[in-house]
């Protein structure tokens, strides 16, 4: 496909045959409208991956080669004016530096980087385990780019700026693949001794997100898929500013980026430190792992640029290592296509459908020492003391119940004085002990909601010093319902065994092993945060918030309660289907459709099954008033993105000036059960 030329036009260009899928549309146009809109007068090329519409999963799938070729292309291009990149896709890492798609396209940004070309990623929707549990997503962790996480901004008169929050689903966390890089200084916070993410940030909220027009009509959207293309726009900018007054570009941006950064005096002028929210890691003073340095202050970054700047010709110096890490692989479905900004005539970006994060388990952060990083492997060694483990004595209790969190450590055998600290979401130090091997406080909770607490082995202790290792647990506080019929049962006994399925227990309802519920990047739906703020909402209780009984019917096979508050996407309560054998469950909802009206809500699944077939299912359906099916919006199963919660939206344009009812309806099967959520339903 040939495009305009000259400033603001753009070249489309088709990589492994292109793709004609048209559901990646709004994407699309969030990507081009906003680094245009920030870049003006810029000439944008798109590079844009094969890819194979999946109307079951509706997915857009390209391929692994598509997606190397076009980043490769990105990399090697031979315009002398491209100087950055930005992708707004990612996924689960792989377990080594080695696997074949990591290794080709991390190749592929580390000649990008060499020749002065940034690559900006956004660091993924899924908060803190937006490449699997606590890892960081790929690419964005790579040391060959800059990581773009995600706030919610806030502004006043005139829209003029007056504050910012990490946004929830903001990608961030550090890597199990990628040795940390010599230029990433300042991030001690960090929760390993390897490259930390994000770098940097912007604005990724949906509710403070982009006004985007596709097809004449306006949307609200969000993501970090919007904070990659913003930082792209900008850099493309301070590149026209550069080269104007006779300085040198860019080059590779990372690092004259932590070179600000870690200067009090030029951190204070370019950036906005923000240090409230969280992503399941709290933000704070400096860099941490929800927004990174925070956002920029362009014009004094663009002054403060030169002297000192990397030129285009630096080559950065971190190295890749093959640690073994859990997560998912980024070849299993890596997403659309890569795209790249123009300097000082700019240009555009990429596609955002994540790809899916790695089945969630709650192991153990990466060893930690007071000292210095453990020994390769995770042994320790004589100069080292390592936490251990960090447990609550219970991961779900009712209001008002005190539950003990302990920390314990090796031996102290190194010569340097660390501590134990446990401390809250909000950053507040519940307890610290002195050197010993373990550590215990007393917590509880007035109200239901999902607390995370941090145990950091360091050496100061009122802070989280520069070699601070950490772990996390999470603990649910619950009220009772007064209007449940039962309890459901805790270990419901499998009566069969499937090949694929695991050997895993069939507790129903295992505490959320993830952060709390991050706004999250729905995979393997494409572009979950391409959602708008909804308005003007027709559904009665849509975030069940006013219990059972209100709004909504519902039906379980087994007589149990199925509006509870086990695990609200936001507020006390959710829809709570199934998470136990043979079960049928439902909520539902009698609807007047309006015209061209979108249905949205939020889903969570987690499960005992495996993850390549399914079995168990959550179907979002519309049915008569006399009860019949009329069809099947959508269906999720065990095999699709399981402990973190995701968005979906759905046309209801077919039962326009209808009335209907709008089901949610879980099954399983008769073993290794599923437990399906649901929450914040809205319409239009």
């Amino acid at each position: 496909m040939s495009g305009q030329s000259g400033a603001n036009g753009i070249d489309w260009i088709p990589v492994n045959g292109g793709s004609s899928d048209t559901n990646e549309l709004v994407e699309t146009a969030m990507d081009v409208e906003y680094a245009h809109g920030v870049a003006p007068n810029s000439h944008l090329k798109y590079w844009l991956a094969d890819c194979a519409f999946d109307a079951t999963t509706g997915n857009c799938n390209p391929s692994d080669t598509g997606l190397e070729q076009a980043i490769s292309a990105a990399a090697n291009t031979t315009d002398p004016n491209l100087h950055a990149v930005s992708n707004s896709w990612g996924g689960g890492e792989a377990t080594s530096a080695n696997d074949p798609f990591t290794s080709n396209t991390n190749a592929s940004l580390q000649h990008a980087a060499g020749v002065g070309i940034t690559f900006y990623f956004s660091s993924g929707d899924q908060g803190s385990s937006s490449g699997g549990t606590g890892l960081p997503s790929y690419p964005a962790d790579s040391p060959y780019v800059v990581s773009v996480g995600g706030t919610t901004l806030n502004t006043g008169t005139g829209y003029a700026y007056n504050s910012e929050s990490a946004w929830n689903g903001s990608g961030g966390g550090c890597s199990a693949v990628f040795s940390r890089p010599s230029w990433q200084t300042g991030v001690g916070a960090a929760t390993c001794s390897g490259r930390a993410a994000p770098d940097v940030a912007a604005d990724a909220d949906p509710n403070s997100g982009a006004d985007v027009y596709v097809n004449g009509s306006s949307q609200q959207v969000g993501g970090t898929s919007l904070a990659a293309p913003l930082w792209s726009g900008m850099a493309a900018n301070l590149n026209r500013y550069l080269g104007a007054n006779g300085k040198p570009l860019m080059g590779f941006s990372a690092p004259r980026i932590y070179q600000l950064a870690t200067n009090a005096t030029t951190y204070a002028r370019d950036f906005h430190d923000v240090t409230s929210g969280n992503n399941g890691y709290p933000a704070g003073t400096g860099w941490d792992e929800a927004t990174g340095w925070g956002s920029t202050n362009l014009a004094n970054l663009a002054s403060d640029w030169s002297p000192g700047g990397a030129t285009a010709t630096s080559t950065p110096t971190p190295a890749a290592t093959n640690t073994p890490a859990p997560g998912a692989t980024a070849t299993n479905t890596p997403v659309p296509a890569a795209t790249a900004i123009n300097t000082p005539v700019p240009a555009a970006t990429a596609t955002n459908t994540p790809v899916p994060a790695a089945t969630a388990t709650n192991t153990l952060a990466p060893e930690a020492t007071a000292t210095r990083t453990p020994a390769s492997g995770g042994t320790c060694t004589s100069d080292n003391v390592c936490l251990t483990s960090f447990t609550a004595s219970a991961n779900s209790a009712p209001v008002n119940t005190n539950v003990t969190l302990t920390a314990n450590t090796s031996a102290d055998v190194g010569p340097t004085p660390y501590y134990i600290l446990i401390v809250d979401q909000a950053g507040t130090i519940v307890t610290n002990c002195a050197s010993g091997t373990s550590c215990s406080a007393t917590v509880t909770s007035a109200v239901a909601a999902t607390h995370q607490y941090t145990a950091y082995l360091s050496t100061s202790s009122t802070t989280n010093s520069a070699n601070a290792r950490s772990s996390t647990v999470t603990v649910n506080w619950t009220s009772a319902n007064p209007t449940a019929t039962a309890t459901k049962p805790s270990a419901p006994t499998a009566t069969a065994t499937k090949p694929s399925a695991p050997t895993s227990t069939n507790t129903p309802r295992p505490a959320p092993t993830n952060t709390p519920a991050p706004t999250a990047t729905n995979t393997p739906r494409p572009a979950p945060t391409n959602t708008p703020a909804p308005t003007g909402n027709i559904v009665v209780n849509p975030g069940f918030e006013s219990g059972p009984g209100v709004g909504w019917s519902e039906s379980s096979s087994g007589g149990y309660e199925v509006i509870d508050t086990y695990n609200p996407h936001m507020g006390s309560y959710s829809a709570d289907e199934c998470g136990y054998n043979s079960c049928t469950e439902y909520v539902r909802q009698q609807l007047t459709i309006p015209s061209n009206a979108n249905l949205r809500y939020w889903w969570y699944m987690t499960s005992s099954e495996g993850s390549t077939t399914a079995y168990d299912y959550l179907r979002v359906q519309v049915y008569s008033t006399s009860g019949a099916l009329l069809g099947t919006l959508r269906t999720w199963s065990n095999t699709s993105t399981r402990d973190a919660w995701s968005q979906d939206t759905l046309s209801l344009a077919a039962y326009a000036g209808r009335t209907v009812v709008l089901r949610f309806t879980t099954t399983t099967d008769s073993s290794n059960p599923t437990n399906f959520f649901i929450d914040d339903v809205s319409m239009p």
